[in-house]
């Protein structure tokens, strides 16, 4: 019974942030940063790490706010968004431990940017940003999910209610908008 009090509350904020109430947002954040903050850092064993990840999850709900529809509870919701970006993460966490421990057993010297380089790549990270907010709203969406949070098209699928076919495609009209639209980094991203 209390579930389900604490669901139908739930939902009453997730119509409010829809419409872009911020004291809504407020309150579903207070209600659920604590203990999203301890699952987290349970994952992550970080508490700096811990605590960036609830607030990113809880700014790119904010972002999307209003094609926000969580499947499901919106506490389940809120607990696998959190656990997918504590696990990705964990990746990142640990390609840049094994990149240090290759560094350190290598022999010769590590090939290193040059100033000019430096430039091209904040001007590719710059243009990747822009093209990615230049897709349409759902490929847009599908996209962020993916890569900004290592949710599976069946995730996605999940969370957006629609079918993981659907997500195939948003996802290759996107990359296909993206690669046309980068095409004068071509020489830098080889």
């Amino acid at each position: 019974m209390a579930d389900e009090v604490e669901e139908n509350q739930d939902r009453r904020w997730v119509k409010q942030v829809q419409k872009g109430d911020r004291r809504a947002f407020e309150k579903l954040f207070r209600a659920y940063v604590d203990q999203l903050y301890v699952f987290a850092a349970e994952h992550v064993d970080d508490k700096s790490a811990a605590e960036d990840i609830v607030q990113d999850v809880f700014c790119d709900l904010w972002e999307r706010r209003s094609d926000w529809e969580p499947e499901g509870t919106v506490k389940a919701y809120l607990y696998r968004a959190v656990r997918n970006s504590a696990l990705d993460h964990l990746d990142r966490r640990q390609v840049r431990d094994e990149w240090k421990e290759e560094e350190k057993h290598e022999d010769r010297p590590r090939f290193k940017i040059g100033p000019a380089d430096a430039v091209h790549q904040d001007e590719l990270r710059q243009a990747m940003e822009e093209a990615v907010e230049d897709l349409p709203g759902q490929q847009r969406l599908v996209y962020r999910l993916a890569h900004r949070h290592g949710l599976s098209y069946r995730e996605i699928a999940s969370a957006l209610g629609i079918a993981r076919k659907t997500v195939e495609n948003h996802m290759g009209r996107a990359l296909q908008s993206l690669r046309s639209q980068l095409t004068e980094y071509a020489s830098f991203l080889q």
